[in-house]
Formats: structure tokens, C-alpha cells, sequence
């Protein structure tokens, strides 16, 4: 047979034999889908000759979209038995990747018909739209508020997507800030909704108007619910600014009870320290380096008194209160001349203390042969006892009204130095010396046994409050300074010249008292030594004389 006419047979025989097999397509030329779908179904179409069976598979080629990242490898036999029109659907599955992109695409062929030939619609572009449900989390990771604040505001964002409805559970957690006593306990659930990325939390903060050091509580994000993700700030810190400047009220005090004595509390040191659960306060103390570089270390006693053991002295102070102090201040031990003074400890607070007798016992027991067995020792340090310690007299006044005596109020007021010397003295007791800057006044010592040893502890006239007369001085016209000095001794100037100021031991009540007769007057030579003296009434309604000494 000619050539020519054998390739006809041929090629006619193919025709033949492609007319009778049936089509394969994709249902649709494009898919839509979103990046959170997880998956989608793709259809494919048998159509025309139906009388063989045939198969084709379905293979996945990367376009912007990539396999792994974007979606699962497609590479699926479908089969059909002679006969069968029926679709046939393939699963495939679309990764999320949690990145924000645009529209992303890969695309499905159909390759290897058998007993089939692939259709017009043999290839299709799948489209996967991001869909980010977003992370969730705290915008910073400290906030911090002033304690005054009350009501404080915290946010929680939502990043990389806000796409759908997703909720998070949070809550408060205690650190050194506790619920109740600092903050106000708070938890619950966030809901976003769709397209929302903010989401604040209001906690309240408890003003309790005591210092505390900077405390904090914690609040933490959990069971993050809808699609979304915790993101990397899944706890906070917030921090209470305290600007109380008295911490005193929430610390523990000292006080041991002796019998017709009334005393303020003393702070006790043995507590925590304020900033180190590691450390108590007297610890704080005695790391101050006036004190750890010469080995010095005080001692608290069980009656509240803070103990120094310097060469052959020792100095006596009873801690009353502890303040804020100033930011940057310089830590150390500071002694004021009256003999009061504050440690200034690393922790940024001030314990203040004033001079303490260690042989208040002694003094009592011999007021008490005087008729004068009760005596106060009041928040300044000083050392008061009463003139007459029996019923006030009531008296008639000259309009014939009950009255009380006001001279029952009148009292004598001494101050110990903080620091008792070697005594030479035999047994405890007290004595008279003339005083160290005016010899013709006097002092009282009092020698009292410390430790196996005999001690002397001098007792000077002081002034009321010394702030407020120190005040009062410089309010008058024509001072210009004004201060107190050792053996609480006032100097003032004015005029070019100075003035020492020595306080009278005896305090008086003033009659039918007024706060407009509080002040500063000038009553004349009181004590006949040739020099005008003042006269101060005090806010607290007392008065005292101040004898003036013009300096030598």
C-alpha cells in the first residue's frame, strides 16, 4: 500500500478512536479562598463519551503562593469506571501563615488523562486572600501609675490582622503589691470585634495614704479564643508610685510598758526592710558605710532604744518614725545639734530618731521620792514631768465660775543628750552640775548602769519644739538668723549682733488660751540678770521663757 494513503488510515483510525473518549475539566477556571479556610474541595467534570473508564491526576504548580508555606503539595489520581458521569471532588488544604500579605495564588492542572483527554478547563489559579485573626497582647510591659491615680488604664492590642470575632481572658496577679490592700483583684474576658484592635482593662488602685516603697502587681493574658495568637507580651507589670511620705503607720513599734511612764512607740528595726525580705531594717542601718567601714554596730533593745557602742561611750536613740526622703539624697548618719537626727539608708528612706535616757528608770525612782513618780517622754525626745501630780484644784475665778487651776498644768521639761559617758559615781542616782556654756544655770546628770558599767547621761532645759521657736525667730522683724545649738541653746542675729537663748526648765499652760495669742513677745528681764528675755507661747497652748545671754 502507497505511503500516503497507510498514514491517512492511521491518522483517520486516531480520530476515530478520540471522538469516542470522553472530557475532563474543572468545574470553575478560578478559586477563592481564604488563608483560614484550613481547606477547600475542587470539582472536576466527566462529560461526553462515557463508555471506557478514565482517570487524571490533579498536581498543584507554585505561583506568589508556595508549597509549604501557603499550601499542602496536590498531586491526586481521580477515576472513573466506564459509565460513571459522576464529579469527582479533591481536598486541598491551605496552610495559615500568619503573615500579612496580599492576595497570594498557585495553580491546579489536570495531567495524564487515560481513557480521557483533558477539556478547555484543564488548568485553574487558586487565590488565597489573607485572613489574619491577629496576636494579642499587653502595648508595654511595665506601666506604671502614682497611687493617687485610683483608677488606672491598661491596653491590650491586637497586631498583624483583624480579621473576625477573638477574645482573651485576663487577670490581676499579687506580687509585692497585694489585692485589698494596694489594688483591687480584676479578671475577665476581652472581645474584639471584627476589625477591632484595642482593647483597654481599668484596675483600681487603693490610696491609703502610707508610705510604701515602689510596689508592683502583675495581670496576665490566657485562653486566647476565635484565632488569634498570644503574642510575645503576655504579662505585664504595673508598678504603684507611692508619694506617701510617712511609712511609719504600717510598720510594727516597741514599747516597753513601765509603770506612771508614758512614752511614744518606737519603730521596730527588726521588721523587714522595706525593699529586701532578705534584710531587716536595722540591717539597712547598719550597712551604711559611716558604720560597716569602722565596724561599728547598733543593737536594738527590747524597750524600742537603738544602741552604739563608740570606744569607751555609748550613744542612746529611740527610732520614732520613718520618712521618704528626697530623691538622690546622700545615704549616712545625720546628728543634728539637739541631738535628734535620721539614718538615710540606701533604701531611700529616713528613720528618724531622738536621744534616749538608759537610765530612765533611775530618774523616775528618784522623782519619786520628790512626790513626782509619772513622767511623759514625748514625740520630740524630750523628758516632762508634771510640777504637781495630785487631783487638780478647782477654784473659784473672780467672777465666781468653778474653775480649774491652770498652774496644776505646769511642768518641768528636761532633754538628754544621746550619748552616756564613763561614770565615776558609786550607785545610780542624779545630781546637779553647772551647766557646759552658762555656768551660773545648771544640768542634771544621771548615772545609771549599762552593761556591768557605770554611766552618766547629761540632761539639758530644751525647748518646747524647737522647729516651731527656730520659726517663730525668724519671723520677727529684724532676725536674720536663727538656729539651734548643742546643749539645745538658740542663737539668733539681728543687728549685726548675736544672741544664745537658754530655755527655761519650766513649762506653763496659758490661761483661757487662743490660737491668736500664739508667738513671740518680750516680757522684760525675767530672771533680774540685766537682759531682756522672750517670752514664747506655743500652737500646743504651753509657754516658756527664754532667758537671752549676748555672746562674750
Amino acid at each position: 500500500m502507497h505511503r500516503t494513503v497507510l498514514a491517512g488510515l492511521i491518522l483517520g483510525a486516531l480520530v476515530s478512536n478520540f471522538s469516542k473518549a470522553g472530557t475532563l475539566d474543572f468545574n470553575i477556571a478560578t478559586y477563592n479562598v481564604a488563608e483560614n479556610a484550613s481547606s477547600f474541595v475542587v470539582t472536576i467534570n466527566r462529560s461526553g463519551n462515557l463508555s471506557a473508564s478514565a482517570s487524571v491526576t490533579v498536581k498543584s504548580t507554585d505561583g506568589t503562593a508556595e508549597v509549604a508555606a501557603d499550601y499542602q503539595n496536590m498531586s491526586q489520581v481521580v477515576s472513573w469506571t466506564a459509565g460513571d458521569s459522576e464529579p469527582k471532588n479533591v481536598t486541598v488544604n491551605i496552610l495559615d501563615d500568619r503573615l500579612v500579605e496580599s492576595t497570594e495564588n498557585f495553580q491546579l492542572d489536570l495531567i495524564n488523562p487515560v481513557g480521557d483527554v483533558v477539556g478547555t478547563v484543564g488548568s485553574a489559579t487558586v487565590s488565597i486572600t489573607d485572613y489574619e485573626e491577629g496576636t494579642l497582647q499587653f502595648t508595654a510591659a511595665v506601666y506604671e501609675f502614682t497611687e493617687d491615680v485610683v483608677l488606672a488604664e491598661v491596653f491590650v492590642e491586637r497586631q498583624f490582622g483583624t480579621d473576625g470575632e477573638v477574645s482573651v481572658d485576663f487577670a490581676t496577679l499579687d506580687d509585692l503589691a497585694l489585692q485589698g490592700q494596694d489594688y483591687v483583684n480584676k479578671s475577665g474576658t476581652l472581645d474584639f470585634a471584627d476589625g477591632e484592635n484595642s482593647h483597654r482593662i481599668t484596675l483600681g488602685l487603693i490610696d491609703d495614704e502610707i508610705g510604701e516603697i515602689e510596689q508592683s502587681f502583675g495581670i496576665v493574658l490566657t485562653s486566647v479564643a476565635g484565632g488569634a495568637l498570644l503574642g510575645t507580651t503576655t504579662t505585664t507589670e504595673v508598678v504603684i508610685v507611692d508619694d506617701d511620705p510617712d511609712f511609719t503607720p504600717a510598720l510594727s513599734t516597741l514599747l516597753l510598758e513601765v509603770q506612771q511612764t508614758i512614752q511614744v512607740e518606737a519603730v521596730d528595726l527588726s521588721q523587714t526592710s522595706l525593699t529586701d525580705a532578705g534584710k531587716t531594717l536595722l540591717d539597712t542601718v547598719n550597712e551604711l558605710p559611716v558604720l560597716s567601714t569602722t565596724d561599728l554596730v547598733g543593737a536594738q533593745s527590747t524597750s524600742g532604744q537603738i544602741i552604739f557602742n563608740v570606744g569607751d561611750n555609748v550613744f542612746f536613740f529611740r527610732p520614732l518614725s520613718v520618712l521618704r526622703a528626697a530623691e538622690s539624697s546622700e545615704i549616712g548618719i545625720f546628728l543634728l545639734a539637739d541631738n535628734s537626727g535620721f539614718f538615710r539608708t540606701a533604701e531611700g528612706v529616713n528613720i528618724h530618731f531622738h536621744p534616749a535616757l538608759t537610765g530612765l528608770a533611775v530618774l523616775q525612782s528618784e522623782l519619786a521620792e520628790l512626790e513626782l513618780p509619772e513622767l511623759t517622754v514625748d514625740n520630740f525626745g524630750n523628758i516632762t514631768v508634771q510640777s504637781d501630780q495630785g487631783p487638780p484644784p478647782l477654784e473659784m475665778d473672780e467672777n465666781g465660775k468653778l474653775v480649774i487651776n491652770n498652774s496644776f498644768y505646769d511642768r518641768y521639761n528636761v532633754r538628754p543628750l544621746s550619748v552616756a559617758r564613763p561614770s565615776t559615781a558609786e550607785a545610780e542616782g542624779t545630781v546637779f552640775e553647772p551647766h557646759p556654756v552658762f555656768p551660773q544655770e545648771f544640768v542634771l546628770v544621771v548615772n545609771a548602769r549599762h552593761d556591768n558599767q557605770m554611766r552618766r547621761q547629761m540632761l539639758t532645759s530644751a525647748p518646747i519644739d524647737a522647729v516651731e521657736l527656730v520659726d517663730e525667730l525668724l519671723s520677727q522683724s529684724g532676725i536674720v538668723a536663727a538656729e539651734i545649738l548643742d546643749y539645745s541653746i538658740i542663737e539668733y542675729s539681728t543687728g549685726g549682733l548675736s544672741y544664745r537663748l537658754f530655755p527655761d526648765y519650766i513649762i506653763r499652760r496659758v490661761e483661757d488660751f487662743t490660737v491668736d495669742m500664739v508667738g513671740i513677745s518680750f516680757p522684760g528681764d525675767v530672771n533680774l540678770d540685766g537682759q531682756d528675755d522672750i517670752r514664747m507661747i506655743f500652737s500646743n497652748g504651753d509657754e516658756q521663757f527664754f532667758y537671752i545671754h549676748p555672746w562674750e
